[in-house]
């Protein structure tokens, strides 16, 4: 019986890794070649993924609005018709937060880190600057020196930011049942690279151009406000947070990617743009990222997050316990709320 059992578990896990591959083939082959072969597919967590990517109480489906269109052809009169305007959240990056460039969360991207790591030691000795940081981060992975006597709680990690790998999945699904009335498809390509800070390694390791504009960026609180119970700050966005929890750090980072991958690079590289719409019918633009714009699923390690903002308005839900992990590798899934009117028409005359 167990071992019937644990046959019948590996099927599982290989029809579901086989079923992701073929979505991601028929819906955005570029993605694939540009990030990672189907091979290395089963190195993600894609089980805990789709899972995580999919569960009904984070889509909240909402009516907004609506819009009117007017519909006109050579053969026949105009008419003005109606859609309904809808909003909802959709699971759009995977972000990784990682100290160790061999052994990721999503497993996959250690295939790239090397020659990433290589480049960056050449540009960066170039100028006279070192490749490894220091950071008061448990252990030593090469990266960074760890030194016990250490007080500090500075801590450093590198942050990728990629396209879910569900998210196929996910608009297909939700898009059948809401669809009839309105979706939002997600523009996110699956496994796509937006933004990664090794590709970014001076200013996020240096930070000089954030230092330099400090002084118009208004300070950002991450977390609740009114309580003692904060990440982190937004700003200056660089691999560097004073956190003496390695989660909240993490999270931290996460969130300045993120900011980075979607919101105004300035003078951090990234790969590629991320929409800031949904790819479908008449869409509106996201709203700005902030605490409450912002939601956030962990996958590694799971904790009790589960498409929230960052710590609830009384305080934070996490035990720091339940997140602990002694490398400090963290993969969350960043959600996006859309807004858009399904089309009926040749020109939009007007919406509420």
């Amino acid at each position: 019986m167990n071992s019937m059992c644990r046959d019948m578990a590996t099927s599982k896990a290989i029809t579901s890794k086989l079923t992701l591959a073929a979505l991601l083939c028929v819906s955005a082959p570029l993605p694939i070649s540009h990030a990672a072969s189907l091979g290395d597919i089963a190195d993600m967590p894609i089980d805990d993924i789709l899972l995580e990517s999919t569960k009904l109480q984070c889509v909240d489906w909402q009516l907004s609005g609506g819009c009117l269109w007017l519909k006109c052809s050579l053969f026949s009169s105009c008419s003005v018709n109606f859609s309904l305007k809808v909003k909802h959240w959709s699971p759009s990056l995977l972000v990784e937060v990682r100290r160790s460039q061999s052994d990721t969360p999503l497993g996959y991207t250690s295939l790239f880190n090397g020659a990433f790591k290589e480049g960056l030691e050449t540009v960066l000795s170039v100028f006279g600057f070192r490749y490894e940081v220091e950071s008061n981060n448990t252990g030593n992975n090469g990266q960074g020196a760890s030194n016990p006597a250490k007080t500090s709680t500075l801590r450093f990690s590198d942050v990728g930011v990629h396209g879910n790998a569900g998210i196929t999945l996910y608009d297909q699904l939700y898009g059948a049942i809401f669809g009839s009335l309105g979706w939002c498809n997600n523009p996110a390509l699956p496994l796509s690279v937006y933004y990664d800070s090794m590709l970014d390694g001076f200013e996020w390791r240096w930070g000089l151009s954030e230092a330099v504009r400090a002084w118009s960026n208004t300070p950002t609180i991450l977390g609740p406000v009114n309580n003692l119970d904060v990440y982190g700050e937004l700003y200056p966005r660089i691999g560097y947070v004073n956190q003496a929890s390695p989660y909240k750090a993490a999270s931290t980072l996460a969130y300045r990617a993120v900011h980075i991958a979607t919101e105004s690079p300035d003078n951090h590289i990234t790969v590629d743009s991320f929409p800031n719409k949904s790819s479908t019918n008449k869409s509106w633009a996201v709203p700005a990222m902030s605490n409450s714009t912002s939601r956030w699923t962990d996958v590694v390690p799971k904790s009790g997050l589960t498409c929230g903002t960052l710590a609830q308005s009384t305080g934070t839900s996490i035990v720091e316990s339940s997140v602990h992990t002694n490398d400090e590798q963290y993969l969350k899934i960043y959600w996006s709320q859309f807004e858009c009117c399904k089309k009926r028409g040749n020109k939009l005359i007007g919406e509420w």
